[in-house]
């Protein structure tokens, strides 16, 4: 017999609230969404020692031409990241041949070198939930724009 509960709100709702969720009939951007989810997300940060601030975050988009993306799992875990570049996938990729377990190499290699804020050294990733590190992998890669035949296909735009 399945047991009874509350269901509880997704981690993300915890950091990004209703709040942000636009009234029928409102005009709102998509700058004015991120703008507010990213608000919710520097208040959550005020609580979390180290954290980057508003000003690093800008600092950050500066220096990597607008590329960094957040990504929220928890109150207590939020990641910055980059997108990745094409020189390093290649390297990532022949290093990873050598190793027993090539994927999981991969994914720690891709984080190492993309999650600006917190650091993720190789040799911290274990005290991290498991599937954290290929989620976050497949997110820094799908920002780097690798994505699957069909959504590739799907963004084009053929001549009439």
């Amino acid at each position: 017999m399945a047991s009874k509960g509350k269901i509880s709100t997704s981690v993300r709702e915890e950091v990004l609230p209703e709040e942000n969720i636009p009234n029928v009939g409102e005009e709102v951007t998509v700058e004015d969404l991120r703008d507010k989810e990213l608000e919710q997300v520097f208040k959550a940060l005020e609580k979390v020692k180290g954290a980057p601030s508003k000003e690093q975050y800008h600092s950050w988009m500066e220096e990597y031409h607008g590329g960094i993306y957040v990504t929220v799992y928890s109150p207590t875990e939020i990641f910055f990241f980059r997108t990745l570049k094409w020189f390093e996938y290649k390297e990532i990729k022949r290093l990873a041949a050598d190793h027993d377990d090539p994927n999981a190499f991969f994914d720690e290699m891709l984080l190492e070198r993309c999650v600006i804020w917190p650091a993720l050294p190789a040799s911290n990733l274990g005290a991290i939930a498991a599937g954290t590190i290929p989620t976050l992998s497949a997110q820094v890669q799908r920002a780097s724009n690798f994505m699957s035949e069909q959504e590739a296909y799907s963004i084009v735009i053929s001549p009439v």
